[in-house]
């Protein structure tokens, strides 16, 4: 009988530690797969890249790229998650100063899912993750149906050229929608001549103009720049599908 009080008395002690976690998170669209589980109420230090309500009155902890170590260490934070963008050299820093570090890869929906089932793990909110992504997949059926049958190029950079291939996030919401989306790679700079090989039917160009060597090239471009939510691995996309069917599939 002492034994099951003992256990009850160190879960409720565990419990009440775990109510009052403090969270550093060191990437977006981490901070808003918090929000999204229901919990940003955790969140004490965000990036610079943080912006909109979500952000308001959490301490800026630095860039996704260029944490600032001592600002993240005075907010005494529980945890603090990042994505692999982060140098190792700042994650290591952090665990030296035994901070627990959560570290995730955001480049396909899989992972997009994981990320999400692992942080709603630690708030008792299960299976959120595949939740999620079915929602994700639906819209782009929905929203993205003029890409069915077309091989499509996505250019998220023109100086240089960046592609999301077709295992990124955005390549598998295209693919959805019933694209061929190339090339076969995650993101990558792509040359000119790389481009022109692929023989894309359309080459859709995300939060830049359109540069008039594509055009040049005899290419036919879409172009997406009102919107930036198809670029965050995170529920954001959900607005992001919609942003970009309204707009470019349309035309």
């Amino acid at each position: 009988m002492r034994g099951l009080f003992l256990f009850i008395f160190l879960l409720t002690f565990w419990l009440n530690c775990y109510s009052q976690e403090r969270i550093v998170s060191l990437s977006p669209a981490l901070t808003e797969i918090i929000s999204y589980l229901g919990e940003d109420n955790r969140l004490v230090g965000v990036t610079t890249f943080c912006h909109g309500s979500l952000c308001r009155g959490k301490e800026k902890v630095g860039g996704i790229v260029n944490p600032n170590v001592e600002k993240i260490y005075s907010l005494h934070p529980d945890l603090v998650v990042s994505t692999d963008l982060t140098p190792k050299r700042e994650i290591e820093v952090l665990r030296k100063l035994e901070i627990r570090v959560f570290v995730f890869k955001l480049t396909s929906l899989k992972d997009i899912e994981r990320a999400t089932d692992e942080l709603g793990a630690l708030f008792k909110e299960e299976n959120r993750g595949k939740e999620l992504i079915r929602k994700i997949k639906r819209e782009a059926e929905n929203f993205l149906s003029c890409f069915k049958g077309k091989k499509v190029l996505v250019l998220i950079s023109v100086k240089p050229f960046y592609c999301a291939g077709s295992k990124t996030y955005i390549g598998e919401i295209l693919s959805t929608s019933g694209a061929k989306v190339v090339p076969k790679s995650d993101f990558k700079p792509i040359s000119a001549e790389e481009i022109l090989k692929l023989k894309p039917d359309v080459v859709l160009v995300v939060g830049r103009e359109v540069p008039s060597l594509l055009r040049n090239f005899g290419l036919k471009t879409l172009n997406f720049k009102n919107s930036d939510e198809i670029l965050h691995p995170s529920p954001l996309l959900l607005k992001g599908i919609k942003d970009l069917g309204r707009e470019v599939c349309k035309n």
